[in-house]
C-alpha cells in the first residue's frame, strides 16, 4: 500500500497535470476524453474535476456538463505578476533606503490576514533578524501590518481582526480593538506606522504604505532595528521611509494628492491610553527580548 504522503503527492500531481492540460487545450472536454488522453481512470478524473470545479479552477458547460479552464487561474497569474512588478520597482529603492539608514528594510504584503515578507535588505549595523522572505507576521503588532490596515476601511479591518484576533506578542502589543482603531487613525493622520517593541522587546519598526495606480494599498515598506539606536532619529527615519514608499507608489502609477507637510508625530506617548484593565495580558511569559545580536521572531 502506498504511504499516505506519497499518495497525497500523487493526487496533487495528477490534479496539476489535469489543470495544465485544460489550460493548454481551449474549449470544453468530457470526462472520458480527459481520462483517455491523460491516462487516468475515469473515476479519478471525475473526482479531480469535481474538486477543481468546487474551488473555481475549472468550470462546466450547463448543457452537456463538459469541463473547461476557469478564470481563477488568470486571477492567480495577475496576482503573481503584480508582485513581480512590485518587486522590480521596490528592490532598488529598498536597497537605497537600507544604505541611507543602516537598518534592515523589509517589503511586505497582506495575505489571508497576515503580513508576508516578500523582500529583505540587510542593514549595515549587522542586526540580524529571522524575518526572511516568506515569513508571516500578525498585522496588528507589526509596522508593516499597521501601515497596510490603515489603508482599509474599518469594516474590512474588523473582518480581518475577527479572524486573527489581537494576540499579545509582548507587553507592548495592542490587544484592545478600540485602541487599535485609534492607532490606525494615528497612522492615517501622520502617514506612517510604528511597531514600538510590540513584536520584539527592544525593537523598533517604522513603515509606510505603498499604493498602486488605483490608489489601493498593495504593500508596505519598513525599516527595523534596535530601538536604542533608532529612537534618536525616529523623525528622520520616518520621513525617509515615507519618501521611499511614495517613490515606489509613483513608479506603480499612483499620483498622490498634495498635502501640507507636517513633522511625524513620534515624540512623547505613542498612543492614547484606551485599553481596559488587563488588556496587555496573555504574553505566556514569552516576550521577545532584543540583545546585541538578536534573532527576531516576527516582522517589526
Amino acid at each position: 500500500m502506498m504511504p499516505e504522503e506519497a499518495q497525497t503527492s500523487r493526487i496533487v500531481e495528477r490534479a496539476l497535470v489535469l489543470l495544465e492540460w485544460l489550460a493548454r487545450n481551449p474549449g470544453a472536454h468530457g470526462v472520458r476524453e480527459i481520462a483517455r488522453i491523460l491516462a487516468m481512470k475515469r473515476s479519478t478524473a471525475h473526482r479531480l474535476l469535481g474538486t477543481l470545479c468546487r474551488r473555481g479552477w475549472v468550470r462546466q458547460t450547463p448543457e452537456d456538463l463538459k469541463y473547461y479552464i476557469g478564470l481563477k487561474i488568470l486571477s492567480l497569474g495577475s496576482e503573481v505578476l503584480s508582485h513581480i512588478t512590485l518587486l522590480d520597482v521596490a528592490s532598488p529603492i529598498a536597497r537605497r533606503l537600507a544604505e541611507k539608514t543602516g537598518e534592515a528594510v523589509y517589503l511586505g504584503v497582506c495575505e489571508v490576514g497576515r503580513v508576508v515578507i516578500i523582500h529583505k535588505v540587510g542593514g549595515a549595523h549587522g542586526i540580524r533578524f529571522d524575518e526572511n522572505v516568506g515569513v508571516r507576521a500578525y498585522v496588528h503588532s507589526s509596522a508593516l501590518g499597521k501601515a497596510i490596515l490603515a489603508g482599509l476601511d474599518d469594516e474590512e479591518v474588523d473582518r480581518i481582526l475577527d479572524d486573527t484576533g489581537l494576540p499579545s506578542r509582548t507587553a507592548a502589543s495592542i490587544t484592545d480593538r478600540a485602541e487599535f482603531h485609534q492607532e490606525l487613525l494615528k497612522v492615517r493622520r501622520q502617514g506612517f506606522a510604528e511597531s514600538d517593541e510590540e513584536n520584539y522587546v527592544g525593537a523598533l519598526g517604522i513603515a509606510a504604505a505603498i499604493r498602486d495606480q488605483s490608489g489601493a494599498v498593495v504593500a508596505a515598506l519598513t525599516v527595523a532595528g534596535l530601538k536604542a539606536r533608532m529612537k534618536s532619529s525616529r523623525v528622520k527615519l520616518a520621513q525617509l521611509v515615507m519618501d521611499a514608499a511614495r517613490q515606489i507608489s509613483a513608479e506603480l502609477g499612483h499620483h498622490a494628492q498634495p498635502r501640507a507637510k507636517r513633522k511625524p508625530e513620534v515624540a512623547g506617548g505613542r498612543r492614547p491610553a484606551l485599553r481596559s484593565a488587563g488588556s496587555r495580558s496573555g504574553t505566556n511569559g514569552t516576550e521577545r527580548v532584543m540583545s546585541g545580536v538578536p534573532k527576531a521572531q516576527r516582522a517589526s
